[in-house]
């Protein structure tokens, strides 16, 4: 009888790979190991994309499977992971993420919530916290706000912090005053950091088997004006 191999699948916006070849893609799905790749910005499209993923693993696999999810992004909507993480505690199988190449600002919410002990980091790879901020729309010119949006801006951007806190809070080590100070800071963190403060559980071992992506490009991103935006 021959070994199953995982299945693989790219969650990625349009155009971020328009030209695309992987290697080791099997049809059949893999009951006891599915594997998805989060690469690029974190965007309400990839999002829908990588949760209606997750379900559709969390219904194929057989008990005892679990996800692996690689990660390798610059961050975005912060409201958008949080979807994302709420469909991760809802799952019935483990969810294994990596850390591929970096994990930035929204990404990092995600990186955090798979599941203890299973959550790793490559050695050269690193991670970015930071608070959440707002970016408004001013392609069509000049954005005029009153008094009353900017009230309105904060609320909102204070209610995404409590959400963004709480997440780093139940997932990590990083509590209080330590966790204020990383958030305002907004440094990369390397592995040893990542591991001091329980982002992560592990340093990944690489792997024989890899996966092959030509032309690979950023896609041009527009914000909504008011979008709380959680990227560095």
């Amino acid at each position: 009888m021959s070994t199953p191999q995982k299945r693989r699948i790219l969650i990625m916006p349009p155009g971020a790979l328009p030209s695309m070849e992987m290697l080791h893609v099997n049809d059949p799905v893999e009951t006891k190991t599915i594997e998805l790749f989060l690469y690029g910005p974190v965007t309400e499209e990839s999002c829908m994309k990588l949760t209606f993923e997750l379900r559709e693993a969390d219904h194929n696999l057989d008990p005892g499977g679990h996800v692996v999810l690689r990660i390798q992004s610059n961050g975005g909507h912060a409201m958008c992971a949080l979807f994302v993480v709420d469909t991760i505690r809802e799952m019935s199988h483990d969810v294994h993420t990596i850390v591929d190449g970096w994990a930035a600002s929204a990404a990092t919410i995600i990186s955090v919530a798979g599941t203890k002990g299973k959550r790793s980091i490559h050695a050269h790879s690193k991670m970015l916290l930071h608070n959440p901020r707002m970016i408004l729309d001013s392609s069509q010119g000049t954005v005029t706000l009153e008094k009353e949006d900017l009230e309105s801006h904060i609320e909102n951007m204070e209610s995404m912090k409590k959400s963004i806190t709480d997440v780093y809070t139940t997932y990590t080590d990083l509590k209080g005053r330590t966790l204020t100070d990383v958030l305002e800071k907004g440094a990369w963190l390397n592995v040893d950091q990542a591991l001091k403060y329980n982002l992560v559980d592990s340093v990944s071992i690489a792997s024989s088997r890899s996966i092959h992506m030509k032309n690979s490009i950023t896609p041009h991103r527009r914000v909504p004006s008011g979008f709380v935006e959680y990227q560095k």
